[in-house]
């Protein structure tokens, strides 16, 4: 089915496979049990011998759409939450706003946290790449070493 019938806390599933015997190709319509105590849903399976046909929801069509109307209308019902959500804000006792507050310093505390370690990581990086060019210097420094060596030693 494509509806959920199990919950948990955090998440809902639907399962993933439904068996059936014989032949059910599009004569077949999974719809939601009644709920019961359990935090599973039943399954309603309905197999017929005729071809079982199920409405399709309205689609929107793109170049139907009225997209100035479609944005005043969005416009408006933000404009309408945000008032909405403003006004609940300036209701809530001081305690609730300190609350609040506290929350949005600690989530920037965070982010410069994340920031801070991300500076870190950079330095480490560069560091490890200072000292890969060190070494390698240092392997050409040795190099030149044993040329000039055996240079010295074909002079003599």
């Amino acid at each position: 089915p494509d509806f959920p019938t199990f919950y948990r806390r955090n998440s809902a599933t639907t399962p993933d496979i439904a068996i059936t015997k014989g032949r059910c190709f599009h004569n077949y319509l999974f719809e939601q049990g009644p709920v019961t105590s359990s935090d599973h849903l039943p399954i309603i399976m309905t197999i017929s011998a005729t071809t079982i046909t199920i409405p399709a929801p309205p689609r929107r069509i793109a170049k139907q759409t009225d997209w100035n109307l479609f944005n005043e209308k969005v416009t408006a019902e933000l404009e309408v939450k945000v008032m909405t959500i403003l006004q609940t804000i300036d209701s809530q006792p001081k305690e609730v706003k300190m609350v609040e507050e506290v929350k949005m310093v600690e989530e920037v505390k965070m982010v410069e946290e994340v920031k801070m370690v991300e500076e870190v990581k950079m330095v480490e990086e560069v560091k490890m790449v200072e000292e890969v060019k060190m070494v390698e210097e240092v392997k050409m420094v040795e190099e030149v070493k044993m040329v000039e060596e055996v240079k010295m030693v074909e002079e003599v």
